[in-house]
C-alpha cells in the first residue's frame, strides 16, 4: 500500500488546500438554490444564481484546481511531489474544460432550443460544482489516511454519483422517446468519460 500523507507536508500543498477551501466557501454561497435546482422537476432558469464575472472565475478555478490535485495524488507513487507538475495538470484540465464547454454549447445550439440550452448548461455547471465540492473532503481525508486505495475508492464513488446524476438530469430534461436515452448515453461517453480518461492518462506524460 502507498502512504500518501507525507506529500501533504509540502508547503505548496498546504497553501493550495487552504486556497481551495476559501474558493470553495465563496462558491457555495448559493448551495441551497443549486441543490434545489438539480432536484427540481420544473424546467426553469434559476436567475437568482446568476454569477458575476468574478464569481464565475473563482468557481471555474476551484473546479479545475480540485480535479487537477486529485489526479496528481491518484498518480503519486512516492518521491517528490512538485508544484510544477500540479501546475501543468491544471493547464491540461483547463484546456479540456474549455473544449468540453465549446463542444457542448455547439451541440446544444444545433440540437436543442436556446431555453433548453440555458437550463442544461446551468444544471451541468451545478452538478460539476457539487462533484468538486465532494472531492475536496476526499483530499483532506487523504492527508491522514495510510492507504491510497481509499482515495481511489472515494473518488470513484463521487464520480459515479456525478455520472448517475448527470444521466438522470439529462433524461429528465430531454427525454421524449427511447432514442433520447441513447443520445444521452452517447453524449456522456464521448464528452464526459473519454475526456476524463484522457485527463487522467495525461498525467503519465507530465
Amino acid at each position: 500500500s502507498l502512504h500518501i500523507s507525507s506529500l501533504y507536508t509540502s508547503t505548496w500543498v498546504s497553501v493550495t488546500l487552504m486556497c481551495l477551501l476559501v474558493m470553495g466557501v465563496l462558491c457555495m454561497g448559493n448551495l441551497k438554490v443549486v441543490i434545489s435546482g438539480i432536484f427540481s422537476r420544473s424546467e426553469r432558469v434559476y436567475s437568482n444564481t446568476a454569477q458575476t464575472i468574478g464569481n464565475a472565475i473563482v468557481t471555474w478555478l476551484f473546479r479545475i484546481s480540485v480535479l487537477a490535485l486529485v489526479i496528481n495524488i491518484l498518480h503519486y507513487d512516492g518521491g517528490a511531489f512538485l508544484f510544477v507538475d500540479y501546475a501543468k495538470m491544471v493547464g491540461v484540465v483547463a484546456v479540456v474544460y474549455i473544449l468540453q464547454t465549446l463542444i457542448v454549447r455547439l451541440a446544444g445550439w444545433v440540437f436543442i432550443s436556446p431555453k433548453q440550452m440555458t437550463i442544461a448548461m446551468e444544471q451541468y455547471y451545478h452538478l460539476r460544482m457539487l462533484a468538486c465540492c465532494a472531492l475536496y473532503p476526499v483530499l483532506l481525508i487523504g492527508a491522514n489516511w495510510p492507504n491510497a486505495i481509499v482515495m481511489k475508492i472515494l473518488c470513484g464513488c463521487v464520480l459515479l454519483l456525478f455520472s448517475a446524476a448527470l444521466i438522470w438530469k439529462g433524461a429528465q430534461l430531454f427525454y421524449t422517446k427511447m432514442a433520447s436515452i441513447i443520445y444521452i448515453l452517447i453524449y456522456f461517453i464521448t464528452l464526459e468519460i473519454i475526456p476524463l480518461l484522457a485527463v487522467y492518462t495525461s498525467r503519465l506524460f507530465i
